[in-house]
């Protein structure tokens, strides 16, 4: 338990790291989020599948829009704004 404990700072603070390094892609870039997944992982030899744990909140939410007008998954249902 309190090896969980320890790592999981280090976890949430790569984590932080990356969606900030993709974000920073993306608007210097102007390239799209998945666009920017793939290239920073090209660049420091990550697998996508560990760029994929790292994902989340707001990033995750743009990827999965992204996907969806992509027609590369299902669209989910969204409340009209």
């Amino acid at each position: 338990m309190l090896q969980m404990v320890e790592t999981m700072p280090v976890k949430l603070n790569n984590s932080m790291k990356f969606m900030a390094a993709i974000e920073e892609l993306v608007q210097k870039k102007k390239m799209t989020y998945i666009d920017a997944i793939v290239e920073y992982c090209e660049e420091y030899k990550m697998e996508p599948e560990v760029a994929g744990h790292l994902v989340g909140g707001k990033l995750k939410q743009q990827v999965q829009e992204e996907a969806e007008d992509l027609h590369l998954i299902k669209k989910t249902a969204r409340l009209p704004i």
